[in-house]
């Protein structure tokens, strides 16, 4: 029973393969529209060109991105994601800051959608 004990609160570390699984999962899910790249309900971001206003769509867009990892990326937190004014016409950026669950280590992502 100890020794069960004991490995039930072992923190993994993580490996670079492991970072590399959660980068290529993280741009999986952040690359993929919703409801047209699988059959998982609200995997991917969705279109929110009709809400017209840029302020409008970073917020909902932000909204989807945090579901979105809550949901499929269990392995980070996000801590917060920044909506960045970029002088590119219909280009939305992101900067998205997280941790890793398991040892709390920092991750800093780069998002662009055009």
């Amino acid at each position: 029973m100890a020794l069960l004990k004991k490995l039930a609160y072992e923190q993994k570390i993580y490996t670079e393969d492991d970072i590399e699984s959660i980068t290529e999962n993280l741009n999986n899910i952040l690359n993929s529209m919703c409801e047209y790249s699988s059959f998982l309900n609200h995997f991917g971001i969705s279109d929110w060109r009709y809400l017209g206003g840029e302020q409008d769509i970073a917020k909902a867009i932000i909204s989807d991105i945090n579901s979105n990892i809550i949901s499929y990326e269990p392995r980070i937190l996000v801590k917060e994601i920044k909506f960045i004014k970029e002088n590119g016409f219909l280009e939305l950026s992101f900067i998205i800051d997280a941790v890793f669950k398991n040892n709390g280590n920092s991750l800093k992502l780069f998002l662009a959608c055009l």
